[in-house]
This record gives C-alpha cells, structure tokens and sequence, in this order.
C-alpha cells in the first residue's frame, strides 16, 4: 500500500441528521424474543431477517442499518481527526483486558499517555496499576519534581530512569562583633552549596534524602555551615561554609567569605559552590560586606555597602548569605543567613 492511497475522511458520521425514527442506537444484548426481526451487537441482523416473509420472516429495520454505520463511522471520523482513545475501565472489563500493544491517553493528567506491556491486562495506569509504561507529550519526560523537605523519594508509575540535581546549603555571612564609635567593620560572606548531577536507570524504586539547612548568622561570630544534601547514598553535597566575622580594629580590615560546599558521587557533573566574597573596610565611608557565595542554581546574597546593618539573607538554593557591617555600633550584628539545599528530580519513561 502506498502512502497516498489513504480514503476518503468521514467529515461527519454516516446518518448524522437522520431524524430520530430513522435511526436506532444498537444493545448489545439480543433482541431475540423482545423485539422480533431487531439488531443487536450479540447477533448483528438475527435470524428473522434471513427468513423470506412468506415463512415468516422480518426484513431488517433501516433504522437498525442507519444506528450500526453510523455508530461505526463515528469512530472512523475521530480517529481520522487523531482523537484521543482514553483508558476505560468498563471496557476494559468487558474486553478481558487490554492487549499487549494498546496506546491509552490518561484519564487523569492531560497529554500523558499508557503503553500496555502485557496481554489481558485489568489494572488501572493511572493509579499506579502494573504491566504499563508511561509516556508523555514532552518526548519521554514524565514530571520534574522540586524536592525541599528531608523525606523518601518515591518515582511516579512508568518512571525508567530518574536525572537528580542535587545543591547543599549555603553558609551564613560572618557578623561583627560590637564597636566603639570611631571603628568600622565587615564581615565575609557566606559560602554557596555545592551541585551534584546523576541519571540513574536502577536502584531508586525508595530513597531517602536529606535537605540541608541554611546555615545560621550569629552576632558577633563566625557564619554558620550550610547542611549537607544527599539523595540516598548515591550523591552527597555538602553546604558552604559561614564567612569570618569582623573583629575589634579600628584599622583598615579584610574578613575572608566561607567556602563553597563539595559535592560527591554524581556521575554526570560535579562543582563546588562558590566562596563567599571577602568583607573589605577601608575607612568608615568607604566598605563593603562579603556578597554572599552562589550555588548553581541560587544566588547569594547581595553585600552591605558603606553603611551599617545586619547581613542580608539569601533565598536562591544553596546561596550564601551576606557579612554584616557596622560603623561606631555598639551592639554586635549577624550576618545574613544562607539558603536551604534542594533536590530536582526529572522522570523519564
């Protein structure tokens, strides 16, 4: 057969303005014994209609015709229109089955379609039922799911591979300890999370992960450490580091930012996190707390520039938070805090 020898489309069903004593929807039970000379699916045209009338035969009803053709024709129409065939429990049950092969659309999330793995198959794919692969619209991508609480991983039904990014904690930014009125400090930003990517093909049916938490800006003090993130024991990513906090001198200063986390066991790309910038004070007018270190996918926190206050808060993934700064303050100030780690998990059929 060639490719041009495709028939004519059915723009609408045979019988589709027939009125409504000119058609009959077709049972599926007999009709035998109710509606002498009736079609139904079970027999088609019975018996009656095979007879000659002279032996007490029945002629076929045009109406039964015109509710078969059109009924069948219907179907020809959507599938000529590329109509989606959802997956039916009823028929499913009424079939057996369905058969090794058969392509459903999902009943539950648009665009996402079941291929059947096995013969007679009753369960349902869209509630997790066994024997069907997952496909979608988005070329064999499922979902991607955004991870930012410690718990279990679990893939959706159909899931064949998984591709986990997975980014530790950023560290808080250095504080400053309390001044007199004639000093000026700064302190270093915090360092960001380090990023691990892997695909992974088996192994991943129930993990555990484990989101870092920010580390935590103290007065006065060294930054906090950013937890560490992992995905079961296949990728660990630790947080960055705090920033060094400004001490007491009235000279001009230079307080270092935290390192970056460090990542291990991925198998696709591995890099550390930033380091957190330095904190730099020359004179009371002329200084700028460490900007906070950067993740992969998070910023860190934007530095405090000639003036005084507290450090500023990163909310990028792994991003680091900034160095406080200060001029003559006699209360000691924290630095920013950093932000909390994340996973990324991308599904594939």
């Amino acid at each position: 057969m060639k490719s041009n020898s495709i028939p004519a489309k059915f723009p609408i069903p045979w019988a589709n303005n027939a009125g409504a004593g000119y058609i009959n929807p077709i049972p599926v039970a007999s009709q035998i014994g109710i509606r002498n000379g009736a079609a139904s699916l079970t027999d088609g045209f019975p018996p009656l209609n095979f007879l000659p009338t002279g032996a007490g035969g029945v002629p076929p009803f045009g109406q039964d015709m015109n509710g078969i053709i059109k009924q069948m024709t219907a179907w020809l129409q959507w599938a000529s229109a590329g109509g989606p065939i959802a997956y039916d429990a009823t028929f499913q049950t009424a079939i057996g089955g369905y058969p090794n092969g058969a392509l459903v659309a999902s009943v539950t999330i648009p665009g996402l379609w079941w291929l059947c793995t096995v013969d007679d198959n009753t369960s349902n794919p869209d509630t997790g039922g066994a024997g069907w692969r997952r496909f979608s619209a988005s070329g064999g991508l499922i979902a991607t799911r955004v991870i930012s609480a410690t718990g279990t991983y679990t893939p959706s039904p159909g899931t064949q591979a998984i591709q986990v990014t997975v980014v530790g904690a950023g560290g808080a930014g250095g504080g400053v300890v309390a001044l007199n009125t004639s000093e000026f400090k700064t302190g270093g930003g915090g360092g960001g999370g380090g990023y691990g990517k892997s695909r992974l093909t088996s192994g991943f049916s129930s993990v555990a992960v484990t989101i870092g938490a920010g580390g935590v800006g103290v007065a006065g003090g060294l930054g906090g450490q950013g937890g560490t993130t992992s995905f079961g024991g296949f990728i660990s990513v630790t947080g960055g580091t705090g920033g060094t906090f400004g001490g007491n001198f009235s000279i001009p200063s230079v307080t270092a930012g935290g390192q970056g986390g460090v990542p291990s066991g991925a198998n696709l790309i591995q890099s550390p996190g930033q380091t957190g910038g330095y904190g730099v004070g020359f004179f009371g007018t002329d200084m700028v707390s460490g900007i906070g270190g950067s993740s992969i996918i998070g910023a860190g926190a934007n530095p405090f520039v000639s003036g005084t206050g507290p450090g500023g808060t990163a909310t990028g993934p792994g991003g680091g938070g900034s160095g406080a700064a200060a001029i003559g303050v006699s209360t000691a100030l924290a630095g920013g805090n950093g932000a909390a780690g994340l996973i990324i998990v991308e599904e594939y059929a």
